[in-house]
């Protein structure tokens, strides 16, 4: 039994207000083309399939194409509702499309009559059960439960994902693996996080991992970074892109899964995977970098998704609009010197893309030491609509 296990599509996210769209599309059809390469038997998506609830229609056309081309490879998808997804709207026309091997679970159980969905395969060595656990919440599965004597004792993620679990009597002795969309962690210890997710303070909606300790794999969703929690078979895949800087340095791989006989780890290998644009820091003074990166052997480079930062002492001018005419794709423009006062490393004072008005006002500023007069400004902001041809 061999699937692919991926999460946190995040369709329809920007990165510093660019829009990441042209990026999403690029490496789904590179997980399209693994799947004609590898022939597994599921595609894995451990939710957040959009970035926002309410996706626009370029994003559901994304996704709708990538699912289309997963149909015509004839590999079953099995899919779950993350944190970011509207259930009801993930939920929407399942039946059709199970009927052609993609199977929703956008809701967890909510009345007494609910339960896990499940998707049982068969190879060689009999059958491996998939559960799919959508991302809940304590107050989502209260129904279940009511005028039970588990009504009152459902106050948590961990107690939450416990009793829906529990209720199902899994017979632990075939194989079943777990697909979920929660903040699962290592008693105390937490999962290592990059900037591109949600953090809620407070440890509250964390789920142990002992939890669902009996399954053969967990499939896990929710976190961006690629990660085993406590042991190997339970797994993050992590995100197909880098949605922040801070991923500058992460590995991003498809994870392909391969399940043996029962009571053997299953084999867990990388697919490497190539983005259309990489996501990447620049940190020098300004003279250095665009000597370095304005030379036609950095070009390739210069087309990533790139956040320069400046060690520059001297303020230096009109710097963003400079340095974008080499980093088209420039997402920000900080500066970290001895006037910022940060000795930790950290950046502290970020540039804005200023008006040709408001870099010109700082740059006089500068010079003669006081403000332009209400009549200088008048004058310079028809000086600039001359040249613009205002």
């Amino acid at each position: 039994m061999k699937f692919f296990h991926i999460s946190d599509l995040h369709i329809g996210k920007q990165l510093h207000e660019r829009s990441l769209i042209e990026d999403q599309r690029y490496i789904l059809s590179q997980v399209v083309d693994r799947v004609n390469e590898y022939k597994p038997d599921a595609v894995v998506i451990a939710g957040d399939v959009y970035d926002k609830s309410t996706p626009s229609a370029e994003a559901v056309t994304v996704f709708d194409d990538f699912i289309t081309a997963l149909g015509k490879a004839g590999v079953t998808v099995l899919l779950i509702s993350g944190n970011h997804d509207s259930a009801e709207r993930l939920s929407f026309g399942s039946r059709i499309f199970e009927k052609n091997g993609v199977h929703f679970a956008g809701m967890p159980p909510r009345t007494p009559s609910d339960h896990i969905r499940k998707v049982t395969f068969s190879d060689e060595w009999g059958e491996v059960d998939f559960w799919l656990l959508p991302f809940i919440k304590p107050g989502y599965i209260r129904g279940v439960f009511k005028d039970t004597e588990y009504e009152n004792g459902i106050d948590s993620y961990d107690s939450a994902v416990r009793a829906v679990i529990e209720r199902e009597n899994i017979d632990y002795s075939r194989r079943n693996v777990l697909v979920s969309h929660q903040l699962y962690t290592n008693g105390a210890a937490q999962p290592h996080r990059c900037d591109s997710e949600t953090i809620n303070i407070g440890g509250i909606d964390n789920v142990d991992i002992q939890a669902v300790e009996n399954f053969d794999y967990i499939a896990l969703g929710h976190i961006h970074r690629a990660q085993c929690v406590k042991r190997e078979n339970a797994r993050y895949c992590g995100t197909l892109l880098k949605y922040s800087v801070s991923e500058e340095n992460d590995s991003k791989a498809l994870l392909m899964v391969e399940l043996g006989e029962k009571g053997s780890m299953p084999c867990i290998q990388e697919i490497q995977l190539t983005p259309l644009r990489d996501v990447r820091q620049i940190k020098g003074e300004f003279e250095d970098i665009t000597e370095k990166f304005g030379k036609n052997s950095n070009r390739e480079l210069c087309n990533d998704y790139v956040s320069v930062v400046l060690t520059d002492e001297s303020e230096i001018f009109n710097a963003g609009r400079r340095l974008t005419d080499i980093f088209p794709n420039l997402l920000s423009v900080s500066v970290q010197n001895s006037r910022t006062g940060n000795a930790s490393g950290e950046i502290s004072e970020e540039y804005r893309m200023l008006t040709p008005a408001e870099e010109f006002k700082n740059f006089f500023r500068k010079m003669q030491g006081r403000d332009l007069t209400q009549a200088e400004k008048q004058a310079v902001e028809e000086v600039i609509n001359k040249v613009n041809g205002g």
